[in-house]
């Protein structure tokens, strides 16, 4: 993520990530603003134990898909709403046994006007 923005030219800081406790974990729920998001807030949160979120879309773009899949990531299908609940249901009983900090767009999608949006009804249920 880091090596990404940093050839994009983007700069970042991140305050207050001294108060996160490392025996803790953590869910990272985060406006959805542009395609530079995910890079940028998984640049600054600590890897430890950190899956994120994410629409079945990304897994088919190369090598970050690859790199969902690989990393334990959630994959959701947004097109269908019960495999969706389905899939959170199976991630939540995978975070029980093994817990992990998430990273979540809740809105499922950007917001334009940067403005939040109404949360998705799967991760409602779920956080």
């Amino acid at each position: 993520s880091k090596l990404v923005l940093s050839i994009m030219g983007v700069k970042c800081e991140a305050e207050g990530l001294d108060r996160l406790k490392q025996d803790q974990h953590y869910v990272f729920a985060c406006n959805h603003e542009s395609l530079t998001d995910t890079a940028l807030v998984y640049s600054m949160l600590p890897k430890r134990h950190l899956i994120c979120v994410g629409k079945k879309e990304l897994s088919y773009v190369p090598i970050f898909g690859w790199l969902m899949f690989l990393g334990g990531h959630i994959i959701i299908d947004r097109s269908n709403h019960d495999k969706a609940m389905k899939t959170m249901g199976k991630a939540e009983k995978r975070l029980r046994d093994f817990p992990r900090s998430v990273l979540v767009f809740p809105e499922g999608t950007r917001s334009r006007d940067g403005g939040l949006k109404e949360f998705k009804k799967e991760l409602r249920a779920h956080l």
